[in-house]
């Protein structure tokens, strides 16, 4: 008797508000279901490519190559590495895999070692240093490089001549086309098409998102692009010890900055168009270093 009648189910409270945010954190705090990385593989396969990846020409003759560039340093170094890589049909590469899984050097040499012995592969490295970037912009130096790689590796696959351990620079945006009429199916990781404004006649090409990570020509493209990158960082450490490159890798740390603001920047090889070189111009603590030429 006297109680008070039990509200409406409309109306009915359930809960403070500090109890819901009690409830939400113990929710989020509850471990995801753990994928691996093999799982993920499968999952991806059984996808299917992205719908916004573009699909591949049909082309029974074509020959499958990767092209694969990223950033090679950011921030304050040298700039854009592009490489291609053909693999033969039925070649199998142990340890090829996404270049950024595997976190030692000395893992990646051993397998860049047998990618570049395997019988019948074939490969071309491009790169665009930090003047050219300066000029161009990082998009249109990344995609330059592409270009310039993808057409030397469709000529060196037409029987033209060429080193493929050599490094080819590239000093413009111009559009690289082959000399060779070697039909080509370019596999590019990622959804920019380098020849999406140039004409081009010797080449198609599928875009794949994450391709490093599903196909084995640009994950060996990765792994060479990546090995070229630390050879070459660690030849600028020799010529450069304060600036520690070979372990920052020309990345903007925080130890590479305070680098460049106690000795100034190398010029021909910081970027004067990124920070910390683009403010201490600004500044008007201009003391660039003249560029020495690395060590072989």
């Amino acid at each position: 008797a006297g109680s008070r009648p039990p509200r409406p189910a409309a109306t009915r409270r359930r809960g403070t508000r500090g109890t819901r945010r009690r409830r939400s954190r113990i929710a989020s705090r509850r471990p995801r279901r753990f994928r691996s990385a093999s799982t993920k593989s499968e999952e991806a396969a059984s996808r299917g490519p992205s719908s916004r990846a573009r699909a591949a020409p049909e082309r029974s003759n074509a020959r499958r190559v990767s092209k694969r560039t990223t950033r090679a340093v950011v921030s304050s170094s040298l700039a854009e590495l592009g490489r291609r890589c053909y693999l033969p049909a039925g070649a199998r590469v142990e340890g090829v895999t996404d270049s950024k899984e595997i976190t030692k050097e000395e893992e990646r040499e051993a397998v860049f070692e047998r990618i570049v012995g395997t019988p019948g592969v074939r490969y071309a490295l491009a790169k665009a240093e930090a003047p050219v970037v300066d000029e161009l912009n990082i998009l249109r130096a990344n995609l330059a490089c592409m270009r310039a790689a993808g057409a030397a590796l469709v000529d060196r696959l037409g029987g033209a001549a060429g080193d493929d351990a050599v490094v080819l620079d590239v000093t413009g945006d111009g559009a690289a086309q082959a000399a060779g009429a070697t039909a080509c199916l370019a596999l590019v990781d990622g959804v920019d098409d380098p020849w999406r404004r140039c004409e081009r006649s010797d080449v198609d090409v599928a875009t794949i998102k994450k391709g490093d990570a599903h196909v084995a020509c640009i994950s060996a493209a990765s792994i060479l692009a990546k090995v070229t990158r630390d050879r070459m960082m660690r030849a600028l450490d020799e010529a450069y010890p304060e600036y520690d490159w070979a372990s920052n890798k020309a990345y903007g740390s925080a130890a590479h900055r305070a680098a460049i603001a106690k000795h100034g920047w190398v010029d021909g090889v910081h970027r004067t168009s990124f920070d910390p070189v683009k403010s201490l111009i600004a500044s008007g603590r201009a003391n660039p270093r003249h560029k020495k030429k690395p060590r072989r």
